[in-house]
């Protein structure tokens, strides 16, 4: 299932026409979807990538991210990508120890 679309956004007519091709076609994709949503939604198992460094535009990076998130998805895991808009080597106070602190950082499943 695509993720929810904003009502007026849903209800042009091209995009139902693109929801209802794609419920049709796309069983594959579906069945990907719904096992992202299922990980997504229990959160027991969780992957948090840590993306926080220069980027090259979204033409170089989003083949990237997207790979990054398909291995977290075959790990079994809800993944997550950590990102920034600059990186550290950007930051004057990024020490070493301040940047292993952060990534030190456990998440923890909220209650």
């Amino acid at each position: 299932m695509p993720p929810p679309l904003t009502d007026g956004f849903a209800a042009l007519s091209l995009v139902q026409e693109e929801l209802e091709a794609y419920k049709l076609q796309c069983e594959c994709g579906q069945k990907i979807e719904a096992r992202r949503a299922e990980l997504h939604a229990s959160l027991d198992r969780v992957l948090v990538i840590d993306m926080r460094f220069f980027w090259n535009g979204v033409g170089n990076s989003l083949p990237r991210w997207l790979a990054s998130l398909r291995v977290g998805l075959a790990a079994g895991r809800a993944t997550f990508l950590w990102m920034s808009d600059r990186g550290f080597s950007d930051t004057p106070a990024a020490t070493g120890r301040r940047l292993a602190t952060e990534r030190a950082i456990i998440w923890k499943r909220p209650a």
